[in-house]
């Protein structure tokens, strides 16, 4: 059972580290993207 659980937190940690890593990719595009429609600041 305990080997179970390291498998479910190893897996969980693989899976965090590529969410991050697709969101630093996400976030390249994102910059570009909101150069040219920068957001409106709230008051």
């Amino acid at each position: 059972m305990r080997i179970k659980a390291y498998l479910l937190r190893f897996m969980a940690f693989v899976l965090i580290v590529a969410l991050s890593f697709n969101a630093c990719k996400n976030s390249q595009k994102i910059s570009r993207f909101s150069k040219q429609h920068p957001p409106r600041k709230q008051p």
